[in-house]
């Protein structure tokens, strides 16, 4: 479910770049340079970039925490404190 969501949410980022930077006619970086207040009307950017960080109430958040409630449940659980930084 993760997995699927998460591909569905990359695309429509994916998707909302090329949008604007075909109604802009950029070519290039560049191009886009300074623009980014001319964008961001489009829906799609703010679903995906909700989605993709995992608030509530998008599936990016429910997939989550599916993930980290099987974390809790595997004889594992430590792994969902695997991000912090290492100490050396």
């Amino acid at each position: 479910m993760h997995l699927v969501h998460q591909g569905i949410m990359k695309i429509t980022l994916f998707f909302c770049a090329g949008l604007f930077a075909e109604s802009m006619g950029a070519h290039t970086l560049d191009d886009l340079r300074g623009r980014a207040s001319d964008a961001v009307d489009v829906g799609g950017v703010h679903g995906g970039a909700l989605g993709m960080m995992g608030l509530p109430p998008t599936a990016g958040f429910i997939s989550k925490w599916q993930l980290g409630l099987g974390a809790l449940d595997s004889p594992h659980p430590w792994v969902l404190g695997c991000w912090w930084p290492r100490r050396r």
